[in-house]
């Protein structure tokens, strides 16, 4: 009985080897149309973070060339103060 004890603390242990040996690696990918979207919408919100200093509109997030965006940016009166 005192040999079983002894034993208990380290069954957690064990079972999570075990385990670890038993399971498939498998390999995360993620979805390309999901991926392109999150992009550009981070490229939408950092253009005009950087350049108005304030978020990017709905159809810079709804963009899928935020990019394209500068030239409407350049004439907006806050990124003439800004620079």
């Amino acid at each position: 009985m005192s040999r079983l004890r002894n034993l208990l603390p380290v069954a957690p242990l064990a079972l999570g080897v075990i385990l670890a040996m038993t399971s498939a690696p498998r390999r995360a990918d993620a979805d390309p149309a999901s991926d392109a979207k999150e992009k550009a919408e981070k490229c939408a919100t950092r253009l005009y973070t950087a350049m108005i200093g304030d978020g990017a509109t709905a159809a810079a997030l709804a963009s899928a060339n935020p990019q394209s965006m500068f030239e409407t940016l350049v004439t907006d009166p806050a990124f003439v103060e800004r620079f």
